[in-house]
């Protein structure tokens, strides 16, 4: 990959010059707008089944990140990274990160709750761990342009 398209890739997700403009337009911060809905989806549903239901760990992470991975999907293809579609290669290669991403969340969530954390507090750390791993694979591997 030439100097000049690695430069433009890192531009487009941190600009040189950061105006408003620039800031609401990269697809830094359009990740984290619909990142943070995500997280709120997840965050919602996994609590719930955690404080109102008998079940594992496991099975509130994995319906939780289901429903806030599905909205994740759409959202970074038509508004962060602004494909216009969801085509089924694509949707492979989300399947891929998806997998990736949920067996480290599952990771680290279990980890920081068999440290003694209790899941509301796990739960955002985990979430927060998996963001930056989620924009980088996205940018550069689910929806990078052809």
């Amino acid at each position: 990959m030439s100097n000049q398209k690695n430069r433009r890739l890192f531009l487009d997700l941190f600009p040189e010059r950061m105006t408003l403009t620039h800031l609401v337009k990269s697809i830094f911060f359009k990740h984290g707008v619909v990142s943070v809905i995500s997280a709120i989806l997840d965050y919602s549903i996994f609590i719930s089944i955690v404080s109102y239901s008998n079940t594992s760990i496991f099975f509130a992470h994995l319906v939780g990140f289901s429903i806030a991975t599905i909205f994740g999907f759409v959202a970074h293809s038509f508004y962060t990274f602004e494909l216009g579609d969801v085509s089924l290669q694509r949707f492979f290669y989300f399947l891929l990160q998806i997998v990736l991403v949920f067996f480290t969340g599952f990771l680290i969530l279990t980890i920081l709750i068999d440290l003694k954390f209790a899941p509301f507090i796990a739960k955002p750390f985990q979430l927060f761990c998996t963001f930056f791993m989620n924009l980088l694979i996205g940018r550069f591997f689910t929806f990078r342009k052809n």
